[in-house]
């Protein structure tokens, strides 16, 4: 019998820093477990890697949401070309959780409603409070904020592995 493959999705405008590519690579090495990482720079490449993982049959066990992701307006790559923001704001994060992750009208990622998700922000201003109305699982991390943040960051992700 054989296990199904897991894999992290990740967006990330910006993933070549340093601590970032550390992160990714440490992800990536948890393929012996069969886990994967599905890395998107942006809200079109995520589309393509969700409709990759589930055409795969792969199963999505977390994702990491960047918050800010700059240079998108709206979210027609995932058919809600109604759901806009402006340019340059960090709304972009939250209207993907709000609308994709999080909705279940007749969202055909409906799947999604339950997987874990890292909020990263370079924002000290963001909180889980502010995810509460999507559930408990939603966790929010502050990039950079301290020494630690790598430290959570990979303990979130051996917990969603193993879930």
């Amino acid at each position: 019998m054989t296990t199904a493959k897991k894999c992290v999705v990740w967006l990330e405008d910006n993933p070549h820093e340093d601590s970032l590519l550390a992160l990714s690579n440490y992800i990536e090495k948890k393929q012996d477990q069969g886990v994967y990482l599905r890395s998107a720079t942006g809200i079109m490449q995520l589309r393509r890697h969700l409709d990759e993982a589930k055409a795969e049959e792969e199963i999505v066990c977390g994702i990491i949401l960047d918050i800010i992701v700059h240079g998108m307006t709206n979210l027609s790559s995932f058919e809600r070309s109604d759901i806009r923001w402006g340019k340059g704001t960090a709304d972009a994060g939250n209207k993907l959780i709000k609308y994709v992750f999080r909705s279940h009208k007749d969202n055909p990622w409906g799947y999604l409603s339950d997987v874990p998700i890292l909020v990263l922000s370079v924002k000290v201003d963001i909180s889980e409070s502010e995810f509460k109305e999507f559930g408990d699982n939603i966790r929010v991390v502050q990039k950079y904020e301290d020494d630690d943040w790598e430290l959570e960051v990979k303990a979130w992700v051996e917990k969603v592995v193993k879930s």
